[in-house]
């Protein structure tokens, strides 16, 4: 059940993701025609064809689509999102307890769907129709940035 209070902070929040951009030495660009969009990260804004967001009060956010973005083809496996998102690799997390890779796992999957909720209705309207934000490949194994409609889960991802 959510409170007054957070439906109020959720209304804040999407409201106000309208923003200019600026050209930042640090930003990181990519972009390709062919109907994909055009996605970035600059600062601490998250850009889909000239629609910025916000992330910089989620830092764990910010470096998991940085990953994504730095990525040729927008493609992570799950011990690159697990040392994106906690600084661990995977060789590190092989030592853990099973109770604690399990929590690990689930706090990855409950922000891939937060965010993949969130990205859905920020950018309805900029991003192409049908697109899919943080698709799981089962057959790959891996995570994308987004998929296209009638487009394969295998796209190229390795050129």
């Amino acid at each position: 059940m959510t409170s007054p209070q957070n439906s109020t902070q959720s209304q804040a929040f999407y409201r106000n993701q309208e923003s200019t951009l600026s050209e930042e030495p640090n930003s990181i660009k990519t972009g390709v025609s062919d109907g994909h969009p055009k996605v970035a990260l600059e600062n601490r804004k998250f850009v889909c064809n000239g629609k910025a967001v916000d992330i910089g009060r989620k830092p764990t956010a910010s470096r998991l689509l940085k990953a994504f973005i730095q990525t040729h083809g927008h493609a992570l496996n799950k011990g690159q999102i697990m040392e994106a998102m906690g600084g661990e690799s995977l060789m590190e997390l092989q030592g853990r307890s099973k109770r604690f890779l399990s929590c690990k796992s689930q706090s990855l999957n409950r922000l891939i769907s937060r965010l993949r909720s969130d990205f859905r209705i920020l950018f309805r309207s900029y991003a192409p129709e049908g697109i899919q934000w943080f698709y799981y490949d089962q057959v790959e194994s891996i995570w994308l940035l987004y998929k296209l409609p009638g487009e394969g889960a295998n796209r190229k991802l390795y050129a």
